[in-house]
């Protein structure tokens, strides 16, 4: 509705106005304008398009229409500026029903004189004031103009510095391309070869399985074989064992008889001893005193060496026993000697010559008492075996006595069990050793 009031009014205006206002008129596109029509107000309404401003000012319902051509026109048969023309007012189109026509009134151009007046007066008075605008607006014009260049030309500089970016992102891109292409072309070629080694690997393992399965065929061939050979061997063995069970059943009857034999003369000789000794019972049928009467007694004991562990041996000589020459083992036997504040009968007796002589064997003696020290825990022997090793030094051991004796007979006490003598003793340059074979299953 406003751009079709506008045309309408200036069409008006171009049929009122003078030739020089329809020039003006024609460098405005008036269909091309855009705004806000407000009527009956005193306000203006500005309408922007392009470089061109068109103003409608509504006053008692006179219009009065106001270009004002800002800047420059671009087009050279537009060009014109600070143009500012005062048209004839011409009443806005009325769209409302009116009751009558709307003449115009007779004094319209007087007042239009005289505002024409009226403006022509306010010109000459702010004459300076529009110089000094229109000098401002052209310094301003001029500085646009420049930085507008420069824009111009940083916008230019930009846009090469931009190729010349992309030339060099264009050919980093080609080469890392070409990069890529190489690359690849290395890793297919590492492939291949990776390939052609597996395949040679995979040979290779097939050729070893081949011939581990060979060898693995050849050894069950010879295993076989052995079988073979080991039963023929085994049932040869057992016909061996069958002729040895034969001849040694032969031979232990011959044994048998020969030993029936033996114990056929043992018996008769031991009936002819115990003959001899009902004689010579018969013959020492003397009491005590007779006995003592006869003068039979011990010399003074004599200690000897140890023995054992614990036990020192002792020897004396039977005085005047010449006479029992014939029978001299039963008062060897039975008169007792004071060893140690305590009598003792001999524990056996010997004919050395014409000389009885009694041994004792007295235990509990201190001196003869050696003992197990630094025991050690040598671990299993083998394993499967179910033996553990464990070993201890002999330490006090008497000057002068025989200490594997000794060794073989001295108890000790480790891991909760007593052992009465070790299992072996073995004699090193400085000390003895003794050592034990102990059943353990976690051997």
């Amino acid at each position: 509705m406003v751009i079709q009031d506008i045309q309408i009014y200036s069409r008006r205006a171009r049929r009122y106005a003078s030739p020089k206002q329809r020039n003006a008129l024609s460098f405005v596109d008036i269909s091309s304008f855009t705004g806000a029509y407000v009527r009956h107000k005193p306000a203006l309404n500005a309408i922007h398009a392009g470089h061109a401003s068109l103003s409608v000012l509504i006053q008692n319902r006179r219009v009065a229409l106001r270009l004002s051509l800002d800047v420059c026109w671009p087009k050279p048969k537009y060009r014109a500026c600070a143009l500012h023309e005062i048209l004839p007012s011409i009443p806005p189109p009325n769209y409302e029903r009116d009751p009558g026509p709307d003449p115009f009134t007779e004094n319209a151009w007087g007042e239009v004189e005289q505002n024409r007046q009226v403006n022509q007066t306010w010109y000459r008075k702010h004459r300076i004031c529009i110089v000094v605008i229109a000098l401002f607006s052209f310094v301003m014009i001029g500085s646009w103009a420049l930085a507008a260049s420069a824009q111009n030309r940083n916008f230019e500089q930009w846009e090469k510095d931009l190729a010349s970016k992309k030339a060099q992102e264009k050919v980093r891109e080609l080469e890392w391309e070409s990069q890529m292409a190489q690359k690849q072309e290395q890793e297919r070629t590492r492939e291949i070869e990776w390939d052609h080694q597996m395949q040679k690997t995979r040979d290779q393992e097939r050729i070893r399985e081949d011939d581990w399965e060979r060898q693995m065929e050849e050894r069950k061939a010879q295993e076989q074989v052995r079988e073979i050979e080991w039963e023929h061997q085994m049932e040869e063995a057992h016909e061996q064992e069958r002729v040895r069970e034969r001849d040694w059943e032969h031979q232990m009857a011959e044994r048998c008889k020969q030993e029936h034999l033996r114990e056929m003369e043992w018996e008769r000789q031991m009936e002819e001893k115990l003959e001899d000794e009902r004689v010579r019972e018969r013959q020492w049928h003397l009491d005590q005193a007779g006995r003592e009467r006869l003068g039979l007694y011990w010399a003074q004991p004599t200690a000897g060496r140890c023995s054992s562990h614990g036990v020192r041996d002792y020897s004396a000589q039977l005085l005047n026993a010449a006479p029992y020459h014939y029978n001299w083992l039963e008062p060897c036997m039975d008169i007792p000697i004071i060893i140690e504040g305590m009598p003792h009968n001999a524990s056996r007796c010997e004919q050395n010559g014409d000389e009885i002589w009694g041994h004792w064997s007295m235990e509990g003696d201190s001196l003869c008492s050696p003992f197990f020290e630094d025991w050690r825990d040598n671990g299993c022997i083998a394993p499967g075996s179910q033996l553990r090793r464990a070993s201890a030094r002999l330490d006090y051991v008497p000057s002068g006595e025989n200490g594997m004796e000794l060794c073989n007979s001295t108890p000790f006490k480790f891991w909760d069990r007593s052992f009465a003598h070790p299992s072996t003793c073995v004699q090193h340059p400085d000390n003895i050793w003794g050592y034990w074979l102990v059943d353990d299953g976690d051997c």
